[in-house]
Order: C-alpha cells, then sequence, then structure tokens
C-alpha cells in the first residue's frame, strides 16, 4: 500500500511516524513544497531572541535520515498540478504522475504571500522559514513590523522586545488569539505590556514601500525589518478534485477519523475542522 502525505511538518511528520510504527511495510511518500522538512517552527523565537546560536537545533529530520531510519521517502521543492481524487493520482509540477492508496492532507507550504506588493525586499522576511529567519540579524533593526497574530507572533513580539525593539503588530482579526472565543481574548490582551507594542487590530497591509507599510486603515508604518507570519495554510489551494468540503469556521470537514468526504483521503493539524467536546461547535485552531 503506499500513502503519499502532502506537508511535511507537523502533521505531516505525525502521520508518517505513526503509519511507519504500525506498517513496517507501507509505502510512505511526503511531499513538501519548500526545502525544509520537519522544522521546529515553535522554536524559532528563540532563535530570534539570541538563545540559540544556530538553526541546528530546529531541524528534526534530513530526508536522507527519514530513508535511512524509516525507509520513508521525503521529497522536497515539490509543486502539484493537480489531485484527482477519484482516479487517486497526483499530477506533480513536472507532469509526472503519482498514484497513491491513500492521501493525507497535512500543513501545505506557506512562503510570504505573493499578493501584498513590494513583500519580495530582502528585509522582509517569512516568520514561518528558518531559512529567513536565520537571516534576522543581517539587517540591523530597531522598530519590528510584525504582520499575523496567534501564539506564535505574540512569542516573536516578546522575543524581539526582549532584545530592545520597538514591534508594530497587524493582524485581520478582532482580537490577538483568534482561536479563543472573545471574553478570553480580551483578558489576554489586557495583560499584555504595550510599553513597546503597538497593536493593529482588523487591519492588513495593503502594501509595501521602502521601509514602510501602508496598512488598510490608511495608516503608513515606518520599520527597519517585517516578519510575515503564515496565518493560513495554502492546502486550501490546492488543485484537488472534487473540490474539498469546508465547514463553518474555514476548516477541512473531517469525521471522528479524519477522513473528509473524499474517497481515500484524509487531513490533520491546522487545516482541519473539528467538533469542540465542550461547546459541541464546530471549532478550528487558526493561531
Amino acid at each position: 500500500m503506499r500513502v503519499v502525505i502532502i506537508g511535511g511538518n507537523h502533521a505531516g511528520m505525525a502521520a508518517a511516524m505513526h503509519l511507519r510504527r504500525n506498517d513496517d511495510k507501507c509505502e510512505i511518500i511526503i511531499l513538501e513544497a519548500s526545502d525544509e522538512l520537519s522544522i521546529s517552527d515553535q522554536g524559532i523565537p528563540y532563535l530570534a531572541e539570541g538563545k540559540l546560536e544556530n538553526s541546528d537545533a530546529l531541524i528534526g529530520a534530513h530526508p536522507a535520515q527519514l530513508k535511512r531510519l524509516f525507509n520513508i521517502d521525503s521529497r522536497l521543492n515539490v509543486s502539484i498540478k493537480e489531485i484527482l481524487s477519484a482516479k487517486k493520482i497526483i499530477i506533480l509540477g513536472n507532469d509526472e504522475p503519482l498514484k497513491y492508496d491513500k492521501l493525507i492532507l497535512a500543513n501545505w507550504c506557506v512562503g510570504k504571500p505573493k499578493n501584498i506588493f513590494g513583500s519580495d525586499q530582502p528585509w522582509i522576511l517569512d516568520a514561518g522559514c528558518l531559512k529567513d529567519m536565520e537571516h534576522l540579524n543581517d539587517y540591523p533593526f530597531k522598530k519590528v513590523l510584525i504582520s499575523g497574530s496567534g501564539f506564535y507572533g505574540l512569542r516573536l513580539a516578546e522575543s524581539l522586545i526582549k532584545r530592545g525593539a520597538e514591534v508594530v503588530m497587524t493582524t485581520p482579526h478582532k482580537n490577538i488569539l483568534s482561536s479563543f472565543d472573545d471574553d478570553f481574548a480580551d483578558m489576554v490582551q489586557h495583560k499584555i505590556n504595550f510599553q513597546h507594542l503597538k497593536i493593529y487590530l482588523k487591519t492588513e497591509i495593503k502594501k509595501f514601500l521602502s521601509h514602510a507599510a501602508i496598512l488598510s486603515n490608511g495608516t503608513t508604518e515606518t520599520f527597519d525589518l517585517a516578519l510575515l507570519v503564515p496565518s493560513e495554510v495554502s492546502v486550501f489551494n490546492l488543485p484537488i478534485k472534487p473540490a474539498l468540503n469546508f465547514g463553518f469556521e474555514g476548516g477541512v470537514t473531517v469525521d471522528q477519523t479524519l477522513h473528509t468526504p473524499l474517497n481515500n483521503v484524509w487531513a490533520g493539524g491546522d487545516i482541519i475542522e473539528y467538533q469542540d467536546i465542550i461547546s459541541k461547535k464546530p471549532r478550528r485552531l487558526k493561531g
């Protein structure tokens, strides 16, 4: 049996290791759009704070290690043209057809948003990319703009403030922790020390200039360095046919076994929407 996993971090790696523990004969292939595999991105703020001498401690595994130790085939820098779930075939970017028996959708690579004008400037880094964040110290900074919120964004802000930086954060959500209800999120926001932190709620970056950003509320914020925190996972843009079903919270709908409505297609990680065991309402952890 061949199982193909789209996404090589967090949920994808957990699924691969679980499969191998339960079946030593299963053929497992991981497809990852970036050139990074099994990265501990929650450790990146420690790198930003200067607590890590290098990034090696944040790399969980290399493709050669996975193949040698667990017989797992992992492919980096992969693009996908089409997923034909009825035929159980993935058409890769080089037109190579890849057949599977079962397909698992995990967190697909995000990367810096290309729809924001000026985001390709060298001092605008992808905060979810280890290779980008390794260059953080290449740009002396006193003021940092962070686009994105959630636990990861707040932890990055805290790390940079400890290094003496002024931090400006923008989030399209109405509170800084969008995965929590309003009462809890408001309580957290009231506990934040705003001495070196400015937060724009319900605000997005419309355009980047040279060391400046024009926000959706009409404000212009200058900065020395900008960090773009991934807020969504682009698995939603995978060219899969038939299309995936999305729920009330915008996540992929799955049953209790994480099976999607498509035959032989499962999903896991931040992309799925599940029923909260307390509220019995749909929920998705969005950061």
